[in-house]
């Protein structure tokens, strides 16, 4: 059982370590829509939704921690 969690401790050690420094930066998206022309209005339609939901997100924590 001691080897089972010394094996697993140095399994996750570089994750856990990477992800709590990782935390103080933001999540980064990018979205490609048309912003005009023919299809300008979806394009912000798009544009509207992804913010709604990276709002919801953010409210309920963010993802992993971070915010988006």
């Amino acid at each position: 059982m001691a080897a089972t969690l010394a094996g697993t401790g140095s399994f996750f050690g570089p994750w856990s370590h990477n992800r709590a420094f990782a935390q103080s930066k933001p999540i980064k998206l990018g979205l490609t829509c048309d912003a005009s022309g023919q299809y300008g209005n979806s394009g912000q339609d798009d544009l509207r939704g992804i913010r709604i939901a990276v709002d919801e997100f953010n409210a309920k924590g963010g993802l992993l921690g971070r915010k988006i």
